[in-house]
Protein backbone atom coordinates (compact mmCIF):
# COMPACT_ATOMS: atom_id res chain seq x y z
CA UNK A 1 0.00 0.00 0.00
CA UNK A 2 2.72 2.23 1.20
CA UNK A 3 4.86 2.11 -1.96
CA UNK A 4 1.05 2.77 -4.32
CA UNK A 5 0.84 5.77 -2.35
CA UNK A 6 4.97 6.64 -3.58
CA UNK A 7 4.53 5.91 -6.82
CA UNK A 8 0.84 7.63 -7.45
CA UNK A 9 2.74 10.57 -5.53
CA UNK A 10 5.53 10.61 -8.07
CA UNK A 11 3.28 10.38 -10.91
CA UNK A 12 1.59 13.74 -9.65
CA UNK A 13 4.65 15.58 -9.08
CA UNK A 14 6.01 14.54 -12.49
CA UNK A 15 3.04 14.95 -14.61
CA UNK A 16 2.53 18.17 -12.80
CA UNK A 17 6.22 19.44 -14.21
CA UNK A 18 5.34 18.66 -17.52
CA UNK A 19 3.35 21.58 -17.87
CA UNK A 20 5.92 24.40 -16.67
CA UNK A 21 6.89 26.70 -19.48
CA UNK A 22 10.71 26.32 -20.23
CA UNK A 23 13.56 28.54 -21.32
CA UNK A 24 14.82 28.65 -24.97
CA UNK A 25 17.86 30.67 -24.99
CA UNK A 26 19.46 32.55 -28.39
CA UNK A 27 22.40 30.78 -29.46
CA UNK A 28 24.40 32.14 -32.53
CA UNK A 29 22.04 34.62 -34.16
CA UNK A 30 23.80 36.69 -36.30
CA UNK A 31 22.23 39.00 -39.22
CA UNK A 32 23.23 39.98 -42.29
CA UNK A 33 25.06 43.20 -40.91
CA UNK A 34 26.40 41.76 -38.38
CA UNK A 35 23.95 42.38 -35.90
CA UNK A 36 23.86 40.00 -33.33
CA UNK A 37 20.70 38.62 -31.11
CA UNK A 38 21.17 37.70 -27.31
CA UNK A 39 18.72 36.24 -24.71
CA UNK A 40 16.06 33.99 -23.48
CA UNK A 41 12.43 33.68 -23.52
CA UNK A 42 10.10 31.54 -21.67
CA UNK A 43 7.46 29.39 -23.65
CA UNK A 44 4.48 27.09 -21.86
CA UNK A 45 3.65 24.62 -25.44
CA UNK A 46 0.71 23.49 -23.35
CA UNK A 47 -0.81 27.02 -23.23
CA UNK A 48 0.91 28.87 -26.09
CA UNK A 49 2.15 31.82 -24.20
CA UNK A 50 5.42 33.43 -23.93
CA UNK A 51 6.45 34.86 -21.05
CA UNK A 52 9.83 36.78 -19.75
CA UNK A 53 11.20 38.05 -22.43
CA UNK A 54 13.80 39.25 -22.40
CA UNK A 55 15.88 39.24 -25.98
CA UNK A 56 18.21 42.44 -26.91
CA UNK A 57 19.95 43.11 -30.60
CA UNK A 58 23.75 44.53 -30.40
CA UNK A 59 25.12 47.07 -32.79
CA UNK A 60 26.15 45.65 -36.11
CA UNK A 61 28.27 47.57 -38.90
CA UNK A 62 24.61 50.06 -40.14
CA UNK A 63 22.82 52.35 -38.57
CA UNK A 64 21.43 49.57 -35.48
CA UNK A 65 22.36 50.99 -31.78
CA UNK A 66 20.55 47.49 -30.39
CA UNK A 67 17.29 47.33 -29.05
CA UNK A 68 16.03 45.40 -26.00
CA UNK A 69 12.66 43.73 -25.90
CA UNK A 70 10.52 42.22 -23.18
CA UNK A 71 7.21 41.31 -22.10
CA UNK A 72 5.33 44.47 -23.42
CA UNK A 73 7.02 44.19 -26.38
CA UNK A 74 5.16 40.82 -27.76
CA UNK A 75 2.78 40.68 -30.86
CA UNK A 76 -0.24 38.20 -30.98
CA UNK A 77 0.65 37.10 -34.30
CA UNK A 78 3.23 34.35 -32.27
CA UNK A 79 3.84 31.17 -31.69
CA UNK A 80 5.50 27.40 -31.43
CA UNK A 81 7.35 28.55 -34.08
CA UNK A 82 7.48 32.24 -34.48
CA UNK A 83 8.09 35.07 -31.54
CA UNK A 84 7.20 38.56 -32.79
CA UNK A 85 8.61 41.51 -30.85
CA UNK A 86 7.91 45.31 -31.40
CA UNK A 87 8.64 47.98 -29.70
CA UNK A 88 8.88 51.92 -30.22
CA UNK A 89 11.63 54.44 -29.90
CA UNK A 90 10.64 57.48 -28.44
CA UNK A 91 12.79 61.02 -28.66
CA UNK A 92 11.63 63.60 -25.74
CA UNK A 93 8.35 62.05 -25.81
CA UNK A 94 8.50 61.99 -29.68
CA UNK A 95 7.69 58.52 -31.76
CA UNK A 96 10.92 58.46 -33.80
CA UNK A 97 10.38 54.63 -34.89
CA UNK A 98 8.94 51.32 -34.68
CA UNK A 99 11.54 48.61 -33.91
CA UNK A 100 10.21 44.76 -34.94
CA UNK A 101 11.80 41.82 -34.17
CA UNK A 102 10.89 38.36 -35.55
CA UNK A 103 12.50 34.96 -34.95
CA UNK A 104 11.38 32.33 -37.32
CA UNK A 105 12.39 28.70 -36.18
CA UNK A 106 12.23 25.58 -38.52
CA UNK A 107 10.10 23.28 -36.06
CA UNK A 108 8.36 24.21 -33.61
CA UNK A 109 9.34 25.08 -30.15
CA UNK A 110 8.10 22.02 -27.11
CA UNK A 111 7.91 21.26 -23.53
CA UNK A 112 10.37 19.07 -24.25
CA UNK A 113 13.05 21.17 -25.00
CA UNK A 114 16.13 20.57 -27.76
CA UNK A 115 17.74 22.56 -30.27
CA UNK A 116 15.62 24.14 -33.26
CA UNK A 117 17.93 25.91 -36.03
CA UNK A 118 16.52 29.74 -37.37
CA UNK A 119 15.29 30.24 -40.65
CA UNK A 120 18.34 31.57 -42.65
CA UNK A 121 17.81 33.49 -45.27
CA UNK A 122 14.54 35.11 -44.23
CA UNK A 123 14.08 38.53 -43.08
CA UNK A 124 13.73 38.03 -39.58
CA UNK A 125 14.41 41.71 -38.38
CA UNK A 126 13.42 44.66 -38.83
CA UNK A 127 13.24 48.28 -38.16
CA UNK A 128 11.35 50.68 -39.80
CA UNK A 129 10.73 54.87 -38.93
CA UNK A 130 8.46 56.65 -39.03
CA UNK A 131 10.43 59.60 -41.15
CA UNK A 132 13.98 58.49 -41.65
CA UNK A 133 14.89 55.39 -42.54
CA UNK A 134 13.91 51.32 -43.00
CA UNK A 135 16.08 48.54 -42.92
CA UNK A 136 15.60 44.29 -43.31
CA UNK A 137 18.22 42.49 -41.83
CA UNK A 138 18.50 38.61 -42.78
CA UNK A 139 19.59 35.90 -40.27
CA UNK A 140 22.70 34.64 -41.17
CA UNK A 141 23.05 32.06 -38.89
CA UNK A 142 21.55 30.84 -35.06
CA UNK A 143 19.21 28.47 -32.85
CA UNK A 144 17.07 28.36 -30.21
CA UNK A 145 17.69 26.08 -27.29
CA UNK A 146 15.91 24.54 -24.16
CA UNK A 147 16.90 22.27 -21.55
CA UNK A 148 13.82 21.00 -19.43
CA UNK A 149 15.44 21.85 -16.34
CA UNK A 150 12.43 22.36 -13.88
CA UNK A 151 11.43 19.39 -15.08
CA UNK A 152 14.31 17.63 -14.09
CA UNK A 153 14.89 19.07 -10.90
CA UNK A 154 11.26 18.16 -9.87
CA UNK A 155 11.61 14.91 -10.53
CA UNK A 156 15.10 14.33 -8.89
CA UNK A 157 13.77 16.04 -5.54
CA UNK A 158 10.84 14.03 -5.95
CA UNK A 159 12.49 10.35 -6.28
CA UNK A 160 15.02 12.00 -3.13
CA UNK A 161 11.94 12.62 -1.04
CA UNK A 162 9.70 9.48 -1.63
CA UNK A 163 12.95 7.30 -0.95
CA UNK A 164 13.88 9.57 2.09
CA UNK A 165 9.80 8.52 3.42
CA UNK A 166 10.24 4.92 2.31
CA UNK A 167 13.45 4.92 4.31
CA UNK A 168 11.85 6.36 7.38
CA UNK A 169 8.85 3.80 7.28
CA UNK A 170 11.41 1.20 7.60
Amino acid sequence: MRTLVSILLLTVFTAATQAAPIEWTLRDVVFDDDTTATGSVFYDADTNVFSSIAIQTEEGIGFNLGWLYGDSSFLPASGPSRLSLESELLFPGVPFGTFTFEMNLADDMTGRGGTIPLLTGFSSFEQRSTDLFGDVRYVVSGNVSAVPVPAAVWLFGSALAGLGWLRRLK
